[in-house]
């Protein structure tokens, strides 16, 4: 079964339970497991957007900017004119030169 997600991209019912998921523990402050659930829906859908921006989200709460970074970057390489994923890249990169006292 297929499903048709709101960014656009085409999504399989696998990556939308495992993205439900993380979101649920997302919203719980389960970081870690959200990443993972995150990660599963990736690993399903590697176009997956809003697993991206969950992940992304999840790993900005844990302190782990580079990998925050990354995810939002993934998402820019995959839909250029996302604006959120550049704005909220941009904000990660100045949390990051907060922490490290740039």
């Amino acid at each position: 079964m297929i499903f048709i997600a709101a960014c656009g991209e085409s999504t399989d019912k696998s990556s939308v339970n495992y993205y439900t998921k993380g979101k649920s523990c997302f919203e719980r402050s389960d970081y870690i497991g959200a990443i993972s659930f995150y990660s599963k829906a990736v690993e399903a859908n590697q176009s997956y957007i809003n697993a991206y921006f969950g992940r992304a989200r999840a790993y900005a709460k844990m302190n782990n900017y580079e990998q925050s970074i990354a995810d939002y970057s993934k998402i820019i390489e995959i839909k250029p004119d996302s604006y959120e994923a550049y704005h909220n890249r941009g904000l990660v990169y100045k949390k990051k030169v907060t922490m490290i006292g740039l």
